[in-house]
Order: structure tokens, then sequence, then C-alpha cells
């Protein structure tokens, strides 16, 4: 003879149909006070939810009279502990992406110093009369027949000199055909 297991549901407590009938009851009103003060339906509905687990966890402290007072000053709570949090976190973020961009700046500005020394270097190691040239154009800004007035030369030997300092500059700089 076989024995016949019965599987069966025990029946809900008293106290899990009163929080039924009182979550029921409370919820939707909840979330529309929680949802005016954060702004936010989806923290609103979080924060009435973690307010009725903090009920259950001490609903032998209340009676039905007190249980409403004490789940609107709790979502009140929350929210406002919510809002904190949210300004928290846009300080945050302001200053994270302050110092990134901070740091991009000073990495920048390490790269362009860089840049400026091995330039620098490639032009001091250009031959007298290359480097004289370059150096009047680049630095100084003067155009050729300037240059040329200014060095006691012809305009043309001005333009030779410096194309032969580019071509060795990218040489040495490994810039090949940039123009």
């Amino acid at each position: 003879m076989q024995s016949k297991t019965s599987l069966t549901t025990p029946a809900p407590s008293r106290d899990m149909l009163e929080f039924k009938e009182l979550f029921d009851s409370r919820f939707a009103a909840l979330c529309l006070f929680a949802g005016k003060l954060t702004g936010c339906r989806k923290a609103a509905e979080d924060l009435v939810q973690e307010t009725f687990i903090r009920y259950w966890e001490r609903r032998e402290f209340y009676t039905p009279s007190t249980a409403q007072a004490f789940l609107y000053k709790t979502v009140r709570n929350l929210c406002l502990d919510w809002l904190k949090h949210q300004e928290v976190r846009k300080r945050y973020l302001f200053r994270s992406s302050h110092v990134m961009e901070e740091s991009s700046i000073i990495i920048d500005r390490i790269i362009q110093v860089e840049v400026l020394r091995q330039l620098k270097d490639a032009i001091d190691s250009l031959p007298h009369r290359c480097r004289e040239v370059i150096t009047l154009s680049l630095k100084e800004g003067l155009k050729n027949h300037e240059i040329a007035a200014q060095l006691g030369v012809s305009v043309n030997t001005v333009k030779t000199q410096k194309q032969r300092a580019l071509q060795l500059l990218r040489f040495r700089l490994d810039l090949g055909d940039i123009d």
C-alpha cells in the first residue's frame, strides 16, 4: 500500500494578511508621495518597497493606527537620504570630470613640451646655414626676402636652405612625407 503525501501550503498568518492589506491599500499613495519628493518614479517605488521591508521587520511595534504615520515618515526620510545621495553623486561626478579634464590638459602639455624639445634638438643638429634660415623663418617669422637681406644671401639660397632644413627635420623627426 502506498502512502499519499499531501503537499499543502500552510495558511498565511494573520500578520501576513494584515501586511498584505496594508501594502495593497497604501503602496500607490506612498509611491505618489515619494515620487513628488524624489522626482523619480523608479526610485520612489524602490524607496516605498524598502519602507515596507522595514515595517515588516518591526511590525510588532506598530498598531494599525500608528502604521500609516510610520510608513509616511520612513518614506520621507528615505527620500531625503536618497536626495542627499544624489547631490553627493553629482558633486563627485562634477569633480571627477574636472580631474579628468585637468589630467588631459596636463598630458597634452607634457606632450607639447616633449615635441618642442625634440624639435629644438633636431633644429640644433642642422648644419649652420640651414639652422639660421629655419630659425629666422620659424622663430622670428621672417619672410624669405627678409632672411636673405639679413644674412646677405639671395632669396633662392634662402629657399634652398629652408627646403634642405625641412627635409632633414622630417628625416630626423621621422615624419616621412608630411608637408
